[in-house]
């Protein structure tokens, strides 16, 4: 406690929202006192908490959690800015089984290779499933030449090219 001045204004004021200051009087003077404002709603001065209260005489508030869900970010707070998702390198999938040697990078998951599932036929489409990683093939009707200077009006038929011999 300390002493305090009765006889002027006082001045017992501890700069705590948390407490009531007063002066207790007595025959040798007067001394300050501080009683806890229990359930007071105040603000501890971070952003990393919310719901601040007092508490036994001091503003304290429930952490908030900072996670974004996202993998490629660390995820922190700092009371003076709040929470920050920070890019990271780590290991991550993307879902997709038609890619290779997924990683974070830039805050999202991406793969620097895919699957090969060309076959050089100019006859099929080519893709992959993303679900299986297994290779899809599709015959498919584009123009194309079967290198034969004897035919005309080449085209795909099922996976082949097929002219119609000239006249």
């Amino acid at each position: 406690l300390t002493a305090c001045a009765c006889t002027k204004p006082l001045d017992c004021n501890d700069n705590n929202a948390c407490t009531t200051d007063s002066c207790l009087l007595s025959s040798s003077g007067g001394k300050c006192t501080y009683s806890p404002l229990d359930g007071t709603a105040c603000s501890d001065g971070s952003l990393c908490s919310s719901l601040d209260k007092c508490t036994a005489g001091k503003c304290t508030g429930t952490l908030i959690v900072c996670d974004d869900k996202n993998v490629c970010t660390d995820d922190v707070c700092q009371p003076t800015t709040g929470c920050k998702h920070n890019a990271n390198t780590a290991a991550c999938t993307d879902n997709n089984l038609c890619t290779n040697g997924d990683a974070c990078s830039g805050g999202s998951c991406v793969s620097p290779s895919k699957v090969d599932c060309d076959d050089k036929n100019v006859c099929t489409t080519d893709s992959c499933d993303p679900k299986t990683g297994t290779c899809l093939v599709a015959n498919n009707t584009v123009p194309c030449t079967d290198n034969n200077f004897c035919t005309t009006g080449d085209a795909c038929l099922g996976a082949l090219c097929i002219g119609i011999a000239k006249p």
